[in-house]
């Protein structure tokens, strides 16, 4: 069985809460037979900081895209990025989770994104 990578975007009270739901509603669309390439294949997840001064997207396109773009990521993020890359192609491991928005609305929630690989 191969992997594929996926990002999950969601609202919610805490970053777990909203993880858990992405995950139930992954389970419902694509069924509880595994492999189906979502984050219904994650049990967990990383917090990941987005270092300061450095885009959303550019740093999960760091993650993403570290073993294939050498060179980019800038040196002093680079075994920062490399440990999460790591992370990230395990597709047995955690997803890697980050906060969107901050800070919440006036409900209380907050935007989050998690990826990474899963087994399909």
């Amino acid at each position: 069985m191969g992997a594929t990578n996926f990002c999950s975007e969601g609202r919610g009270l805490t970053m777990a809460n909203t993880f858990d739901v992405l995950v139930n509603d992954a389970r419902y669309e694509h069924g509880h037979g595994g492999y189906t390439g979502t984050i219904a294949e994650k049990n967990g997840f990383i917090e990941v900081n987005v270092p300061a001064g450095v885009d959303v997207q550019t740093f999960m396109n760091w993650i993403e895209n570290f073993d294939y773009e050498p060179g980019v990521v800038p040196l002093k993020h680079v075994s920062y990025v490399r440990e999460l890359s790591r992370r990230y192609n395990d597709k047995w491991g955690p997803a890697l989770g980050i906060k969107l928005s901050e800070p919440p609305d006036e409900n209380g929630f907050s935007a989050f994104v998690f990826f990474g690989f899963a087994s399909e």
